[in-house]
């Protein structure tokens, strides 16, 4: 199956495992990776921003601030239209710079998609086809559900449901 990750395609050690406050890989090491052309461009910024200047990093995360960052609150509206016009400017830069790169794979891997269909985003689950999981996914791309009030209603999968997890890549 052909994927596409962000970074490079050595087994990392993944720096947030055991951390409660963020979504836990399935095992430490290994790489992430999207079936193509699904891409969920959410989980580049945190690269993307580790290429910019210290004054600039950490700015996407909701209640992180860098030191260096500049109190916006005393800041003329002049002084936040230019730092804003700058990060976009050098991130526009960055994202061409550092682009998502394709690779084949057909090993084992981890996936939120679960061999009957169902997608939940807080489990994990062992698949070793990529034939078999691709066959599941598209069918359980769309499905039906029924709302508490007895009405049925299509639910869809968003992109971060066909998030990948190749372990010991």
């Amino acid at each position: 199956m052909l994927m596409w990750r962000l970074g490079n395609m050595n087994s990392n050690k993944q720096s947030h495992w055991g951390d409660p406050e963020r979504r836990q890989p399935p095992t430490k090491r290994g790489i992430w990776a999207f079936p193509y052309p699904h891409y969920d461009l959410f989980f580049c910024f945190h690269q993307w921003e580790s290429h910019l200047p210290n004054r600039f990093q950490h700015e996407g995360q909701i209640g992180v601030t860098h030191p260096k960052s500049p109190d916006f609150s005393k800041a003329t509206r002049e002084e936040a239209d230019a730092w804003t016009a700058e990060y976009n400017k050098l991130m526009k830069k960055i994202r061409k710079q550092y682009r998502p790169t394709t690779f084949w794979y057909a090993g084992e891997f981890y996936s939120h998609i679960a061999p009957k269909g169902f997608a939940d985003c807080t489990e994990w689950y062992w698949w070793d086809s990529v034939r078999e999981w691709s066959k599941v996914a598209v069918k359980q791309l769309y499905y039906w559900e029924t709302m508490l009030g007895g009405e049925p209603f299509v639910n869809t999968y968003s992109k971060d449901h066909l998030e990948i997890f190749i372990p010991n890549y």
